[in-house]
C-alpha cells in the first residue's frame, strides 16, 4: 500500500489543522506576496491562524485554484485592527457547510478587511444569532479612539449563492 493511498483517507483538513504556528503556505502574507492558497487544508490553515503573525498586522492572501470542500466549516476572521486582503482571483470556493453562533459566515468577521473576485456556492447556513451571512458574520471598519473610521472594509466583485 503506498502512502499516497493512505492519506487518501485522511480528510484533507486534518492535514493542515496542526495548529504549530508555522504557516506552511506559498508568500509571506504582505500585499506584494500574499500567503497562497490552492486547498481546503490551506484554507483551514489560515482558518486556525497558523498564517497570523498577530492580529496588528496586516495579512494577504489570494486563491490560485478553486477548492471544494469537504465537511463543516469554522469562520475566519479577516483583519482586526490592520487592514487586511482575501482575494479569489475568481476562482470558486464549493460545499460550504456553515453552522454556528454569533459571527457566521466564510468569514467570522471582516474589520478593515477587503474581499474581492471571489464566488462562494454554500451548501447550508444556520445561526442561533442574528449575525449570519454567507460571505461574512459582520463587516466593519477598524475605527479610532473617537469611533470615528480609519480603514473601511471593502467588498467587491465577490458572488455568493447559496443552493
Amino acid at each position: 500500500m503506498s502512502s499516497s493511498f493512505v492519506l487518501a483517507f485522511v480528510p484533507s483538513s486534518a492535514l493542515a489543522a496542526n495548529d504549530d504556528d508555522v504557516c506552511d503556505l506559498p508568500g509571506s502574507g504582505t500585499e506584494a506576496d500574499p500567503w497562497e492558497i490552492d486547498s481546503e487544508a490551506d484554507l483551514y490553515e489560515i482558518g486556525i491562524d497558523d498564517c497570523l503573525a498577530n492580529y496588528d498586522s496586516e495579512q494577504h492572501y489570494e486563491l490560485t485554484a478553486d477548492i471544494e470542500l469537504n465537511g463543516a466549516w469554522t469562520p475566519i476572521e479577516l483583519g482586526r485592527r490592520a487592514a487586511s486582503s482575501f482575494d479569489g482571483n475568481n476562482h470558486t470556493i464549493r460545499g460550504l457547510s456553515i453552522s454556528g453562533g454569533a459571527r457566521t459566515g466564510f468569514f467570522s468577521s471582516i474589520t478593515g478587511g477587503t474581499v474581492k473576485n471571489l464566488t462562494l456556492e454554500i451548501e447550508s447556513v444556520s445561526s442561533s444569532s442574528d449575525s449570519v451571512g454567507g460571505l461574512a458574520g459582520s463587516v466593519n471598519a477598524i475605527l479610532d479612539d473617537n469611533n470615528d473610521p480609519l480603514v473601511r472594509s471593502e467588498i467587491r466583485n465577490v458572488h455568493v449563492y447559496i443552493n
